[in-house]
């Protein structure tokens, strides 16, 4: 028997404290990411 553990797998297994700690880390690689581009923008 084959067993799924992609991500969808793990949003559906996990509690609300996993999926706030999906959403914070979404929120500040989002945060990251703006900062390179306009840091990298800004020296250009």
């Amino acid at each position: 028997m084959e067993k799924d553990f992609g991500f969808a797998y793990f949003i559906l297994q996990c509690d609300t404290m996993g999926k706030g700690v999906l959403v914070l880390l979404l929120i500040l690689s989002v945060a990251s990411w703006y900062l390179i581009v306009t840091k990298a923008i800004a020296n250009i």
